[in-house]
């Protein structure tokens, strides 16, 4: 903690196992352990205990979270993943309770953006037929091209439709192959679609529809190079996550976007909440107002982590922002890239919509005389930013503000617009945490 590091965060929950499928060490630590931990971030100066929590026992749990996180004033933030509801309506009691006698916010609850779920093509690890014997036998280690080519035999459909898979009834499988819980990510529009509605969209859904076989209908999809989407939550309608991403001591979590990586891909959850509640959503609880999501996803995030020093539009902040064409935001479709160590793949995603991404490194006063922003373009759609300063100088607004840049003289007109409007964004989102 002395040297700078933002908090500690550890598991106890008994899905996370080492090779042997034994449960990590901190999924047992005892109070004696946690009291240590908690006090040598005391010792350091502080910082966020974070905490990936199964509740097997809720009011065990939430005894010494409380009690430590109350006695050396450490902040706790917890998964609040799915559960029982009179559980949930528990932890969230307790929680406004503990923050209540504190008079300040010592423990807050961490949902997703949305459900997550498991990707699954014919180039990732895990897909419906994986597990069947003649594809490990015959088709696994063939080159993509080839394995589609093979796969469009009717014979061999039929043969793979024939077996059953090694992975049988295992947990695993009745969730992420079971046809009544798999989707096509991807909608007519061609955008990826997060929130489905299970009885009229899943393939089990399409396929009674159709009148065919599910299975079948799933073979037909991987071979076109369909994306398929299996949640690993009950819930695919979102209307339960908005009104908890909305409650006061809730923040935006969960987003592995370095964990999991064959089988999720969950660092897109900033553009998805955007896009889908701030724009899209029109059915439940409704949309969220754009400026919530903002203060959501930047100020409300940075102040858990204890990062002072950004999250708002405000005088001596970091100036990391982005000029975003809302009209046009939009994730891609997912795909596969095998650029690992050993080859090993994982899921990537990219997205449309961000027209310029601007990073002051030092701070940004709009009551100052000069801005400065370094950029260095490097071609389409990117920006690598950089905190040099003696780039050539542009004025580009006539209140006095300079902007010191290396882009073309297209952008240049962008980048008045935006200097023109950042006042306007600084007085839109207000920085009180009401």
């Amino acid at each position: 903690m002395q040297h700078g590091a933002a908090g500690f965060s550890t598991s106890r929950t008994l899905m996370h196992r080492d090779l042997e499928g034994v449960p990590i060490s901190g999924s047992y630590a005892s109070r004696e352990e946690l009291i240590q931990i908690f006090a040598g971030m005391a010792d350091g100066g502080g910082g966020l205990f974070e905490i990936l929590e199964d509740f097997a026992d809720v009011d065990r749990e939430i005894d010494w979270m409380g009690s430590l996180s109350q006695a050396f004033r450490i902040p706790v933030s917890f998964a609040l993943a799915a559960r029982e509801a009179e559980d949930e309506k528990k932890l969230l009691k307790w929680m406004e309770d503990v923050n209540r006698v504190a008079r300040t916010e010592l423990i807050t609850a961490q949902t997703a953006a949305k459900t997550q779920g498991s990707l699954q093509s014919l180039q990732s690890k895990y897909h419906p037929f994986a597990g069947h014997p003649t594809f490990i036998d015959q088709l696994a280690h063939l080159p993509h091209t080839a394995l589609v080519s093979a796969m469009r035999s009717p014979k061999m459909k039929a043969t793979l439709l024939s077996e059953p898979s090694v992975f049988a009834d295992a947990p695993f499988a009745r969730v992420i192959f079971n046809p009544a819980n798999l989707f096509p990510l991807i909608d007519g529009e061609g955008v990826p679609r997060y929130e489905r509605v299970r009885m009229q969209e899943s393939f089990a859904a399409l396929a009674k529809a159709q009148k065919v076989d599910a299975m079948s209908l799933i073979y037909d999809a991987l071979v076109q190079g369909t994306v398929l989407w299996a949640p690993l939550e009950a819930a695919t309608e979102l209307h339960d996550k908005v009104e908890l991403m909305l409650h006061k001591h809730v923040r935006i979590g969960l987003g592995d976007g370095g964990a999991h990586l064959g089988i999720f891909q969950e660092a897109g959850c900033p553009t998805f909440m955007i896009a889908h509640y701030a724009r899209d959503r029109n059915f439940g609880v409704g949309r969220v107002p754009l400026e919530r999501i903002i203060k959501m996803l930047t100020m409300d995030t940075a102040n858990l982590c204890g990062l002072t020093d950004r999250g708002q539009i405000a005088v001596g902040q970091r100036a990391d922002l982005n000029v975003i064409d809302l009209s046009k935001l939009n994730l891609t479709t997912p795909y596969v890239v095998d650029d690992l160590p050993n080859g090993a793949k994982r899921w990537m995603q990219s997205a449309n919509g961000y027209k310029l991404c601007v990073s002051i490194a030092d701070s940004l006063s709009f009551n100052d005389t000069q801005i400065v922003v370094a950029l260095l373009w490097t071609g389409a759609g990117n920006l690598i930013c950089s905190d040099r300063a003696d780039l050539p100088e542009l004025n580009v607004v006539s209140n006095s503000h300079k902007v010191y840049v290396n882009i073309p003289s297209s952008v240049a007109a962008a980048l008045k617009i935006f200097c023109s409007v950042a006042q306007f964004i600084r007085a839109s989102i207000s920085p009180s945490r009401e």
